[in-house]
């Protein structure tokens, strides 16, 4: 199988979709293996290993979902908790991911803090590992209630997960270190230096390097998340190939300049790999990086040469069997598409450019037509400026940023905090590029939405964009390319006047709790009407009560329904009356010559 692990890839995909989603992908897998022995790319024998793979898949799917399934009736009311991840306060309302020690089962929990007393104590002491005994209630966790929105009961459920525990009481006289775990002393590593960076670090600096290090967004501000992501760089703010191979570079070089030799250092990478997986969080860009490193570092060490077609394959193929359920995470999908887009890209179209620029907007533009059909399903718009701020910011984080986030971290750490200049001085430079996202992503109409891809369109996108690859590598002139360029802007067309020139209609009631919001989409787009937009009852509250983001009607259930459905402007609003459950805070009013003029903000 040397140089076809790719269709082995296909293969194990092909499984998992067959299991997960429909048996008639298996007509897909037995056109694909047809194909194959008919043109002679694979022998009969690796035709057979195609298909224990594929077989192989579907009963590993079959049975992760049979045995995918809570031992809990919902009736417990007490319990005795692990800790096994890092707490998270967000106002008075404390998350965090336990594992109930005598069912050996997860749960999402929740607590209500009491009071600023307690909130601190908490925040001071409550850490990874602890195990404590507490009383509280079961619920199973909402399901997504309009088309296309976000299902927490569909995210949790795939991550083994069933129930979410409401905490009555949280006393840390009722907790105990549970030493037992054999990640444990890796995670509070994790959960230490994350502190370190918490207490020492400048308020922009801190959340990015903390993101950069550990693999933990969570700090970041939503508004900075959000401008990231409107202008298709928020790849550069998690953990990836290219942060583990500088790592890995950094750690082996020193390993070198300290006298240790190339074989011994290669060992030492080896058992060191898997240790800075679960130390930045396990996330599936992560581990993609992380095994295809180690795939390469034991075939070196065997002086066995592996292709990087090959690396990647093998190690997608393994984790869809290990992990069937990753299939749904867009992380993962992102992660691989990206990089597969790349490898296969490097001989043919990526040698071509010698010019430094020309490289990165190259690679940039290849990242961006790999993920249109994954933004797409999962966000409903693609950024029609990625390329330049890719452009802008991809230099700046792969050669300062993130070498002088990792530099400072060690040094800080090293010298007892005496970081404090450097930092100050990075600080500035962090704000200042917070400052140009946020500038870029106000630029009006800098993106496209289109909404989610029906799966037609899907299976367009998957044909034309390959083709569009297929046609690049085989083009000799500029003319070609040109040519070829119109496939992916072809399926973007023919998503758009699918989307807007329907001659169905549509009448939807937005289910945002308690309150109104209804969409009327009239057929061959001629208008697109929303009567009311929900809204929440808003309570002044003490500071420390106040969360970083607070659920909004509009911005959190309106707004990404619209933009499933490809709505990037609406036609008429009508507000049927002011009540808070009617109209979100972000609408202003104001009287104009023919009555009520009212501005919304929608976000996009």
């Amino acid at each position: 199988m040397k140089g076809r692990w790719i269709y082995a890839a296909a293969a194990s995909l092909l499984g998992n979709l067959t299991s997960f989603f429909h048996p008639a992908i298996a007509i897909i897998f037995s056109l694909l293996a047809i194909f194959l022995l008919k043109r002679n790319i694979l022998t009969k024998k690796n035709m057979t290993i195609l298909i224990l793979i594929y077989l192989g898949l579907i009963i590993r799917s079959e049975l992760a979902e049979e045995y995918n399934r809570t031992s809990l009736t919902g009736n417990e009311g007490d319990f005795e908790i692990t800790l096994s991840d890092s707490v998270k306060i967000d106002g008075d309302l404390l998350t965090v991911l336990i594992e109930l020690t005598e069912k050996k089962e997860k749960v999402a929990a929740r607590y209500k803090i009491k009071s600023k007393t307690e909130q601190k104590i908490l925040s001071d002491h409550l850490r990874i590992g602890m195990t404590c005994r507490v009383n509280g209630t079961l619920q199973t966790p909402p399901t997504s209630t309009n088309p296309n929105s976000f299902s927490y009961k569909d995210y949790l459920n795939h991550n083994s997960i069933f129930w979410i525990l409401e905490l009555e009481q949280l006393n840390l006289s009722d907790c105990t270190y549970n030493k037992s775990r054999i990640t444990l002393p890796i995670l509070k590593i994790r959960e230490m230096g994350t502190n370190h960076i918490l207490d020492h670090f400048p308020e922009q600096t801190a959340p990015l390097a903390i993101a950069l290090v550990f693999g933990d967004r969570n700090f970041i501000e939503e508004d900075t998340i959000a401008a990231y992501q409107k202008i298709g760089i928020i790849h550069l703010l998690a953990i990836s190939g290219l942060h583990v191979g500088m790592l890995a570079g950094m750690f082996f070089l020193a390993g070198i300049r300290a006298g240790i030799t190339r074989e011994k250092m290669t060992s030492i990478l080896i058992l060191v790999l898997p240790v800075y997986a679960i130390l930045t969080g396990a996330a599936p860009s992560v581990m993609r990086a992380v095994f295809m490193m180690l795939l390469v570092l034991l075939a070196n060490k065997l002086k066995a040469p592996i292709q990087l077609a090959d690396v990647i394959s093998i190690v997608f193929a393994g984790y869809l069997f290990i992990s069937p359920f990753i299939i749904y995470n867009a992380g993962f999908q992102l992660s691989f598409a990206v990089a597969l887009s790349l490898i296969l890209s490097a001989p043919a179209i990526l040698k071509k450019f010698t010019h430094p620029l020309a490289g990165i907007l190259s690679v940039s533009f290849i990242c961006q037509i790999a993920a249109i059909p994954i933004l797409l399903w999962h966000f409903y718009e693609i950024s029609i400026i990625s390329i330049i701020a890719n452009l802008i910011f991809v230099p700046l984080y792969t050669s300062i940023v993130l070498p002088v986030v990792l530099i400072l971290f060690i040094f800080d750490l090293l010298s007892g905090g005496r970081a404090d200049f450097l930092l100050s001085v990075f600080e500035k430079m962090i704000v200042f590029l917070n400052w140009i996202a946020e500038m870029l992503s106000a630029i009006p109409n800098s993106t496209l939405i289109l909404g989610r891809p029906s799966p037609i369109m899907l299976i367009i996108y998957l044909l034309l964009i390959p083709a569009f690859f297929a046609g690049w590598e085989r083009s000799k002139n500029k003319k070609a390319i040109i040519k070829n360029g119109v496939l992916p802007v072809l399926a973007i067309v023919i998503h758009f006047f699918v989307n807007v020139f329907t001659p169905a209609g549509e009448i939807t009631f937005i289910d945002v709790g308690q309150g109104d919001s209804i969409l009327i989409k009239l057929p061959y787009g001629r208008g697109n009407y929303l009567i009311d937009a929900g809204g929440a009852l808003m309570f002044e509250a003490e500071e420390w009560k106040m969360r970083s983001d607070p659920y909004e009607t509009g911005k959190d259930t309106v707004v990404p329904f619209l933009k499933s459905k490809g709505i990037s402007k609406i036609d008429k609003f009508f507000l049927t009356h002011g009540d808070m459950d009617h109209i979100w805070r972000s609408i202003s009013c104001s009287e104009g010559n023919e009555g009520k003029v009212c501005c919304v903000s929608t976000g996009s």
